[in-house]
């Protein structure tokens, strides 16, 4: 268990690294959300290693003053997110309850209010207090209570006034606050010996460091250090408990949360890169992947963890790999094919050809036991992939998924050089690169591989992830993730805003125009201060505002009403001077 909880305090630690980064408004909120993260989990890691009772007690101290003020840095962030205005005087009355709570929390080993007694053990390399509740220690659950019930109620309340800019806002926000009440109520009424909430707090501060990168916009390089942080997360939390040994109570159940990790993590990613990429095919193929790598992660759960006994069952479940493999191998061949095409690409017969090849295979697969050409078993064992024999169909599978993997690594060469030079982009190839070496170390024994990272489809599942990101921020394929850059640049003042004419996106050298002109706009044009017309339009999901620099047109109008003028004037003279003419000739004929 120490090294979960280390494990997970360098994950903490990163994320608040990752925080500082990224936060570029420098909202002390989330900074301190992240910094009492971190402390909640070095003071159980700290615990975990304790030696003697009075470290044990110091321990216990550091990890309450994370865990109270948490939940109060997480109410003030939803304020905020929400645009929520409180009084001044809120923060600090909350600041002196916690502060108490805390010094209640932290009396064990002077005085006997919040734990009547307390004592120290060190179960299989781990060390646990073993507690027992005073009279007080009611008020901290109250406390927890409070702030739970509050963020709950508040969320609930902006989101049924609309006061919530987005659904997912609304969604991320909930999760976050659910996750950590669901552990806590869990861990009051089931014994435990692992403090589950340090898990929680890391999933509810990657969802809300989510939230933060959708409402800051954020460019490329912090949308990188974002998928990226995130992805570590996952990783760091997976393998934290990916290190819980067998014999641990909560072994089934850490590897339950392993697994769902992973499943979350696939999906996450799957949403985030196919909303940026332009070209409908390549997004939905790559969609694709992202669901098969959430399938071959639920099928490994189910074969290990819920039909273990199942002999039968198992076997199909061992079959339905070959699932993933196949078709994840055709879709990378055909999306590296379709790469650096034009927004309307579309997959040829060649790739349909590969399509029916590998659902061919994939019948052959699961009908094995019909007739044992993938693989074969002997007469009086269980059919298991212990037992089995690889046939000539098995070979045919390995074949068509190591040729796609050569025609793929060909088609990146060729397709990923920079123009113009003979270099290319070399992220994807390391990646190809440290595939290769984890399939060659998983099969010899002894290696690190073979010891630690064992889990041969969790790891593949990762890289073949990670493979397509690299790829997608070579700029390969066409994505909207430089958009936002690329209108900011733009010469025309733009503004962007939804339905309820909200602005989200400005232009630069575009001013800030109120609701009220942005509404008038809607009908005609809108002249602003110094000569500026603001115009508007209504497009797919908003309105589109545009703001011109009418000055020269106004000049030359003004000129032109100048001339007018004195063309009226000249006219009036020459017309008084055509009476009299006239005039004067009709006196001379009389």
């Amino acid at each position: 268990m120490s090294l979960t909880y280390g494990v997970i305090s360098i994950t903490a630690l990163v994320l608040l690294g990752a925080c500082i980064i990224v936060d570029r408004k420098k909202e002390n909120w989330l900074r301190l959300l992240f910094v009492s993260v971190f402390v909640a989990n070095l003071g159980y890691f700290l615990l975990s290693v304790s030696e003697t009772l009075e470290f044990a007690l110091m321990s216990n101290r550091i990890a309450y003053a994370g865990n109270v003020f948490l939940p109060f840095f997480m109410l003030m962030i939803i304020l905020n997110l929400c645009g929520v205005h409180y009084p001044k005087w809120l923060p600090i009355v909350l600041s002196v309850v916690g502060f108490a709570v805390l010094v209640l929390a932290a009396s064990p080993g002077y005085l006997t209010v919040y734990y009547k007694a307390v004592s120290f053990k060190i179960v299989n390399g781990t060390s646990l207090l073993v507690k027992e509740h005073g009279p007080l220690h009611i008020l901290y659950y109250m406390y927890l209570f409070f702030y739970f019930a509050a963020m709950f109620a508040i969320i609930v309340f902006l989101v049924k006034r609309r006061k919530v800019s987005a659904h997912i806002q609304g969604i991320i926000l909930l999760s976050a606050v659910y996750i950590d009440i669901i552990v806590w109520l869990v861990e009051q009424f089931r014994p435990h010996r692992f403090e589950f909430l340090s898990i929680a707090y890391i999933l509810s501060e990657s969802l809300i460091l989510v939230l933060y990168s959708i409402s800051q916009k954020y460019n490329i390089k912090r949308r990188v250090i974002c998928v990226w942080t995130l992805v570590f997360t996952g990783v760091g939390i997976a393998l934290a408990c990916k290190f819980v040994l067998p014999q641990d109570p909560e072994y089934y159940l850490f590897s339950l949360i392993r697994s769902f990790i992973y499943m979350g993590m696939y999906y996450a990613w799957g949403r985030i890169v196919c909303h940026g990429i332009i070209q409908k095919v390549t997004r939905r193929c790559i969609g694709g992947v992202s669901v098969l790598l959430v399938f071959w992660i639920a099928v490994s759960m189910c074969k290990h963890l819920v039909f273990v006994d199942n002999v039968a069952v198992v076997r199909y479940l061992w079959y339905a790999y070959y699932i993933p493999q196949i078709l994840i191998a055709v879709l990378g061949l055909n999306i590296a094919i379709m790469g650096g095409g034009g927004e309307n690409v579309r997959l040829g017969k060649g790739g349909m050809f590969l399509f029916g090849i590998g659902a061919a295979l994939i019948l052959l697969v699961l009908t094995n036991d019909l007739h044992q050409i993938v693989f074969s078993f002997p007469e009086g064992v269980p059919w298991t992939n212990a037992s089995c024999t690889h046939e000539i169909g098995y070979y045919l599978i390995m074949a068509l998924i190591a040729l796609c993997g050569i025609a793929i690594s060909a088609i990146m060469v060729h397709k990923c050089r920079i123009p113009r030079r003979k270099k290319f982009t070399p992220l994807p190839f390391l990646c190809v690169f440290f595939m290769i070496i984890y399939g060659i170390m998983y099969f010899v024994d002894g290696s690190f591989v073979r010891k630690y990272l064992n889990d041969m489809t969790t790891y593949g599942c990762l890289m073949v992830a990670v493979l397509f990101e690299l790829v997608i921020e070579s700029g390969l394929f066409q994505t909207n993730i430089t958009y936002e850059n690329l209108f900011q640049s733009a010469a025309i003042t733009v503004q962007l805003a939804d339905c309820e004419h909200q602005v989200h996106y400005t232009s630069e050298g575009a001013r800030a125009v109120p609701k009220e002109m942005l509404v008038k706009a809607d009908i005609a044009p809108v002249m602003l201060e110094q000569s500026v017309r603001l115009s508007g339009a209504a497009i797919r999901g908003g309105h589109i505002y545009w703001q011109e620099n009418v000055s020269e047109l106004l000049s030359v109008q003004k000129d032109l009403e100048i001339t007018r003028e004195e063309l009226c004037d000249t006219g009036d003279v020459l017309k008084a001077e055509a009476e009299q003419k006239a005039y004067r000739l009709h006196l001379e004929e009389e």
